[in-house]
């Protein structure tokens, strides 16, 4: 073993030129691959930024939502995609959506250039009157589609308001996207107590953007059971 060392070490001393060069251009790669890797990090912390998730459920529940985004969109950034998530079997709400968007102007200049949004298609995870033994196989294919789309868009904000619809969503922007923001806005439906995916939420603590209720004394009463993060902000109505 120590002849081993002292032969590759008089190698080293004979060939000290190729020596330099080869560790000049391990210097060289090394320097250039740590700058490309930092360009697809900054190109991945930008993409994240600037791509937003809202999930339509139904009826009120898309109705609040998109009362909650006329008030909230003219003030966003205006370059940002916007991804709007709809059941398949819904196509009202994607109607809904769409004629929000043609509201919507670029802001600034003519004014007139369409903002980019998407509307993305899924399974629910369980229509209204299924049965509970036929719900655990849609509810698994609805985990399953829903990341492929998850993955796709990577959104650095998903905002929610209890449709079922929006549960695999949350779940897995927060496993497959770091440093993603879920916001959750209860129903105003809910005076005194949470919806079943309001209670999965907060008790799971997938809302780590934010935990919104619409009136104060649910909001009092949910604190005084310890979540002390529940906000009450005021009304969408």
């Amino acid at each position: 073993m120590l002849q081993a060392q002292v032969s590759f070490f008089l190698w080293l001393t004979e060939n000290n030129r190729m020596s330099s060069l080869a560790a000049a251009f391990l210097v060289v790669a090394g320097t250039l691959f740590s700058l490309a890797w930092a360009g697809w990090a900054l190109r991945r912390r930008r993409a994240l930024a600037l791509t937003s998730m809202y999930v339509l459920g139904s009826g009120g529940h898309t109705a609040e939502m998109l009362q909650l985004l006329r008030g909230m969109l003219p003030s966003r950034d205006h370059s940002a995609l916007r991804v709007y998530v709809v059941a398949k079997t819904d196509a009202l709400s994607a109607k809904k959506a769409e004629a929000l968007e043609a509201t919507l102007t670029a802001g600034g200049g003519d004014g007139d250039e369409p903002l980019p949004y998407k509307i993305e298609l899924v399974d629910r995870a369980r229509e209204v009157g299924q049965s509970y033994l036929t719900s655990f196989f849609t509810t698994l294919r609805s985990f399953l589609t829903t990341a492929r789309l998850v993955l796709r868009h990577r959104p650095g904000m998903v905002l929610v308001n209890g449709p079922g619809t929006c549960l695999p969503i949350v779940v897995w922007a927060r496993v497959l996207v770091p440093g993603s923001r879920v916001y959750y806005v209860e129903s105003i439906a809910r005076v005194d107590h949470l919806s079943l995916t309001g209670k999965i939420l907060l008790k799971c603590g997938l809302a780590n953007g934010g935990f919104y209720v619409q009136w104060r004394a649910l909001a009092e009463t949910l604190r005084d059971r310890g979540h002390v993060d529940v906000a009450y902000a005021g009304r969408v109505y």
